[in-house]
């Protein structure tokens, strides 16, 4: 017999996700979140990733984007990437489409403003979070541990932003790069990296349609940093030569450069995903 495990609202465990450039290893993880267990000791932690490259706020934005959606309303998400630690820049909670974004004011919500609707802001006070804060220890260079976990905490245990800051109208952003869209051509840069190597691009299905139509995937050719052509794009990896590179359009809707069990950005000595750039069009049809 199949059981129904749906619970009711008031037996859904408080949930924080946690983003940081930590590193997997790092002790800072820990105690981060031994800080948040200190306000709400019945938090459920879910770690999305601690290897966002250090200070690459702009990768952090990508990644928490892609995955806001799959989180439930009510789910706080604690966002650390912050090459501005210990200055003059906020500490800040966003209200997002029934979610909470806790992360520094340095632009980390810019790719999630251009798919949800970022409702009010708040930016915290840091006298605020000491009065609930459950642990002494307080610095400038540790906020993760001393000022954003513990706000993160107060929220999933059902506090409100007024409570703990105030209400602001500007913050920042920076404008993600877009994909350059032709009458027959597409340029796009890569975004992130993951863990096995493989570099997302800024490329959806959705440009893909918008200049080939439903031309075949395999009837459209890329050029990687002006001179490494990829015929066709793959829908899995095993469609590829082993090694070789290869286009793919992945389960985020995204055309990314892989290696059939390798790394793709291997291929691009010293590169970040920043630096690689790739243009798509359409294959020439080849004389018979």
């Amino acid at each position: 017999m199949i059981m129904n495990s749906r619970l009711r609202k008031d037996q859904v465990r408080p949930t924080i996700v946690l983003l940081s450039d930590f590193g997997v290893d790092s002790f800072y993880v820990g105690a981060m979140k031994a800080a948040i267990l200190r306000v709400t000791p019945d938090a459920v932690l879910v770690d999305l990733t601690h290897g966002i490259r250090p200070f690459a706020f702009e990768e952090a934005s990508f990644v928490l984007a892609r995955v806001l959606g799959l989180f439930a309303p009510g789910t706080v998400c604690l966002a650390v990437v912050d090459p501005g630690v210990g200055g003059k820049r906020d500490n800040l909670i966003f209200e997002c489409e029934g979610r909470y974004i806790v992360a520094p004011d340095n632009g980390l919500v810019s790719d999630i403003a251009d798919s949800f609707e970022i409702g009010p802001v708040h930016s915290i006070n840091d006298d605020d979070v000491a009065k609930i804060r459950g642990h002494g220890s307080a610095g400038r260079t540790f906020l993760g541990r001393d000022v954003l976990g513990p706000a993160a905490g107060f929220l999933v245990g059902g506090g409100r932003p007024g409570d703990i800051g105030v209400r602001i109208s500007e913050y920042k952003t920076f404008v993600p790069p877009r994909a350059d869209i032709g009458t027959d051509h597409i340029r796009g840069v890569g975004r992130y990296v993951d863990s096995f190597g493989n570099i997302f691009t800024n490329i959806s299905l959705s440009d893909l349609r918008s200049v080939f139509g439903d031309a075949p995937l395999a009837e459209i050719r890329g050029t990687v940093n002006t001179n490494i052509g990829i015929d066709g794009i793959d829908e899995f990896f095993a469609e590829g030569v082993k090694d070789a590179l290869m286009l793919i359009l992945n389960s985020w809707g995204i055309v990314e450069i892989s290696v059939n069990q390798g790394r793709a950005i291997d291929r691009f000595p010293g590169m970040t995903a920043a630096a690689i750039e790739l243009a798509l069009t359409r294959r020439k049809p080849t004389r018979s």
